[in-house]
């Protein structure tokens, strides 16, 4: 049984970092805040590809969400929302596309680089405005076609450097897992659209309870295909603690305080960023450097998500 003080360790931490968000007084306050978490989001991708050399793909990805599930539970007072929200099946449905995005990812980022690894997983715009055209009946212009072009000629270059040949490589289905996630991250954005819609769904319950049941799920295949880490050192405990803090707690209390004071769409132009970053992370840290036909490609992704961000 947790002590009733218990949460107080996790609850100051947070609470002071809100403190000192709500005093700043800038005129670009909530385009700071937001770049801030595209800043940190950036920084994931450069985490995990380290992490991911001392802990299993599978239990990686659990252990995140479910410990940064446990830290919103104790900090916030979810637990009057979290029957009522889990009883919901479109909740349910949502923390599937959840898991299974973030599991695609970290099994697919060992084999290619933390740089791909970003533009690929921010192609969830592009596969967001293809969805949105299906499933919530979203204009699809012209201005989306250039861009889902753009992306498919992009990722073709990124892939391959240019090379028809390396198709055949496993890094290419690897990194077509990462694309994959993607997809369902797209598929997480749009049914998240829809129950936000509900202006009685409140957003911090709804994230704590969508990662208990990506953490639920990913049990499932952690614990019959993953290995359990048998030595915890230092080093991958750093990373694991920064990725639950630095990559999914903290960005997503920038992000949501950010939200509030812009637009969708600055916010959605400011988040563009976030591949940008994580380049500039991965080249002193994991001497990541594109090649002359990937660094084409990335730009033409880049353009893909900018010409679809600003299509309305």
């Amino acid at each position: 049984m947790v002590p009733s003080n218990f949460g107080l360790l996790f609850e100051r931490p947070f609470f002071i970092i809100i403190a000192v968000i709500a005093s700043i007084k800038n005129k670009y306050l909530y385009e700071l805040l937001t770049l801030a978490s595209s800043i940190l989001w950036g920084s994931s991708f450069v985490a995990i590809k380290i992490g991911l050399k001392h802990i299993d793909p599978l239990w990686f990805v659990q252990l995140r969400m479910f410990s940064a599930f446990v830290i919103l539970y104790l900090t916030f007072n979810h637990r009057i929302y979290l029957k009522k929200y889990l009883a919901m099946k479109s909740i349910w449905l949502l923390g599937v596309f959840h898991a299974l995005a973030y599991c695609l990812q970290f099994m697919g980022m060992p084999f290619i680089s933390a740089s791909a690894a970003a533009f690929y997983v921010n192609l969830a715009v592009v596969f967001t405005a293809v969805f949105s055209f299906f499933l919530l009946k979203e204009y699809f212009g012209g201005a989306k076609i250039i861009g889902l072009l753009l992306a498919t000629a992009g990722i073709f270059l990124l892939s391959t450097n240019g090379d028809v040949m390396l198709l055949e490589d496993q890094s290419i289905l690897m990194g077509f897992l990462v694309i994959v996630s993607g997809m369902f991250w797209a598929m997480y954005t749009v049914i998240n659209k829809k129950i936000l819609s509900d202006p009685q769904i409140e957003v911090l319950p709804l994230t704590a309870s969508v990662l208990l049941i990506s953490s639920i799920l990913l049990l499932v295949p952690a614990t019959i295909l993953g290995t359990w880490p048998t030595q915890w050192s230092l080093h991958s405990g750093s990373i694991l603690a920064y990725t639950i803090v630095f990559c999914t707690l903290l960005p997503f209390l920038l992000f949501a305080k950010g939200l509030r004071g812009i637009s969708p769409t600055i916010s959605a132009t400011i988040l563009l960023t976030e591949p940008i970053f994580a380049v500039l992370f991965a080249y002193p840290i994991l001497g990541e450097l594109f090649k002359s036909f990937e660094a084409l490609g990335a730009v033409l992704i880049f353009l893909a998500l900018g010409v679809i961000s600003f299509s309305k």
